[in-house]
């Protein structure tokens, strides 16, 4: 038997061969695999539901680490394993679903940053922070939802109270970012939401300067001239 047979055959989804390995030696159910990955973060990547119930039937550490620190959860956010995250969430008891790895990113995080729609709206709809901030940035869920793409995303962070114009570490908005990445769907509906049109960060440049497509610079500049317009109108009098 090879090495990493077990971590293989959870990866890949094999339960007849997982529970055949476990059954004639149960200690490895939590064995350390390459990048400290243990079966349970391979049946995680693999997006395999049953092989991860039967894993945790027989004993494995649900909040195991990876070298990186990520947990099973984390593992399967990063992969878009779906049908795992809907397992883990609905069946393991006391699951962390704000744990931290060593970047200080949560499984949200994860699933905003490499557009994993589904893996989102699971955490977000059950209860995941939506103001966890990275630790090297500064960024919540809704920057890397921005940067990504990923509009359904957005919305859905923004009804749950997402502040449409965070600043990160260096005073970036998600409205740089979907700029930057020309992403004019998620652009528009920041503003529609919001999103201050012009707000510089640290160094001063605005969203305006990041983005290379004309239909997004004319959207901004429609949308500074009416912010200018608001500034510029009186108040309303009081009610009487």
């Amino acid at each position: 038997m090879g090495r990493f047979d077990l971590h293989d055959a959870c990866m890949a989804g094999d339960v007849e061969k997982v529970k055949s390995i476990l059954e004639a030696t149960p200690d490895k159910v939590n064995a350390r695999g390459p990048k400290n990955r243990s079966p349970l973060h391979c049946a995680a990547k693999g997006d395999s539901p049953e092989v991860a119930s039967l894993l945790i039937s027989m004993g494995a550490d649900t909040e195991a680490r990876t070298a990186y620190k990520m947990t099973p959860l984390h593992v399967a956010a990063f992969y878009g394993s779906a049908a795992v995250i809907r397992y883990l969430l609905d069946e393991v008891k006391d699951l962390d679903i704000n744990a931290l790895d060593f970047g200080s990113w949560t499984s949200l995080h994860y699933a905003c940053n490499y557009n994993r729609g589904e893996c989102a709206d699971l955490l977000i709809d059950s209860g995941a922070s939506l103001t966890k901030k990275s630790a090297e940035l500064q960024l919540v869920a809704l920057h890397l939802a921005a940067r990504s793409g990923n509009l359904a995303t957005v919305e859905k962070l923004i009804k749950n109270g997402c502040n449409a114009s965070q600043r990160n570490l260096f005073y970036t908005t998600p409205l740089h970012l979907a700029c930057q990445n020309d992403h004019v769907d998620v652009v528009r509906f920041l503003l529609k939401s919001g999103a201050s049109p012009d707000a510089p960060d640290e160094a001063g440049i605005t969203p305006a300067q990041l983005t290379k497509r004309d239909d997004i610079s004319q959207t901004l500049e429609e949308a500074v001239k009416a912010a200018v317009e608001r500034r510029r109108s009186p108040p309303p009098p009081p009610a009487a």
